[in-house]
């Protein structure tokens, strides 16, 4: 890793402080970080210097020697440059550090949004379930795209939207035992949220939503876990997307394919149903 470096007048050109590397690249408030190069002085006082994250001074210094300095993070908008600052002059390192929240477990938190759309289904099973996508955010039936279908288990566009991309997705005429599942891909580990939005003329419905590496095993629905179920709101209205459920933590601990499943469920066994939109999952 090279450093851009630069000096006042007065400076000696020889003693400028050059970055070759530091570690970790990323890290959220008070991780300690390890600045490696030369020219940094041999204690921080007689060099007289500061280290900067994106412009904000470190939280605290470890550690300062000639070669290296440990130094642990501040708060701010930190992503950006690391800069030394010795005497009047300074370098910056030519890679960022990259700020990531993370949660009291260690894990990030609030850097994955993903929005769950019908390229995203992987299995339907209901009589009328419709999972469908929208061309515009608001996901107005008028600016429906296509839909998964149920009976080929596999996406078709509307005719005159072929080739669109979604930006928003419902799940419509779903019924109590109803399920659709989806596969996601997970890059980083941590505990993750489903959140979206629901209407309902029905009384008594709730949402299941589960998320495992076993795409068989979900579509089994004999059993399911209760910590994961939401109660929809009833608002005697289809159209009335005001009320927020939102499910989880799901532990996931290794990166890879996952997939969620939603269901909805009516322990009173008459049929019910309760629209879902504007699918999110995140950490």
């Amino acid at each position: 890793m090279m450093s851009v470096g630069c000096k006042n007048e007065d400076s000696d050109i020889d003693n400028k402080p050059v970055i070759t590397d530091f570690s970790p690249k990323e890290g959220d408030y008070l991780t300690q970080v390890t600045i490696v190069g030369s020219n940094f002085g041999t204690s921080r006082k007689d060099a007289s210097s500061h280290v900067y994250f994106n412009g904000i001074e470190a939280a605290d210094y470890v550690s300062y020697s000639d070669n290296e300095i440990v130094v642990t993070v501040p708060t701010g908008t930190l992503t950006g440059a690391i800069t030394i600052k010795k005497g009047e002059s300074y370098t910056r390192s030519s890679v960022n550090f990259v700020y990531k929240l993370m949660s009291e477990d260690g894990y990030e938190t609030g850097t994955v949004m993903m929005t769950l759309l019908c390229k995203d289904v992987v299995y339907c099973k209901g009589a009328n379930i419709k999972p469908c996508d929208y061309w515009d955010e608001n996901g107005t039936s008028a600016n429906e795209i296509g839909y998964f279908d149920v009976t080929s288990q596999e996406f078709k566009y509307n005719s005159g939207y072929e080739g669109m991309e979604a930006k928003s997705h419902a799940l419509w005429d779903w019924n109590s035992g109803d399920i659709a599942i989806y596969k996601v891909n997970v890059e980083t580990i941590g505990k993750y949220y489903i959140g979206l939005y629901t209407s309902t003329r029905d009384q008594n419905c709730y949402v299941n939503v589960e998320i495992g590496q076993d795409v068989e095993a979900l579509k089994d629905i004999s059993s399911i876990n209760s910590q994961y179920s939401r109660d929809v709101v009833f608002n005697d209205s289809w159209g009335d997307f005001s009320n927020y459920l939102e499910f989880g933590p799901y532990e996931l601990l290794e990166p890879g394919e996952y997939y969620v499943r939603f269901l909805l469920k009516n322990d009173k066994n008459a049929d019910a149903s309760a629209p879902l939109k504007f699918i999110k999952m995140f950490n």
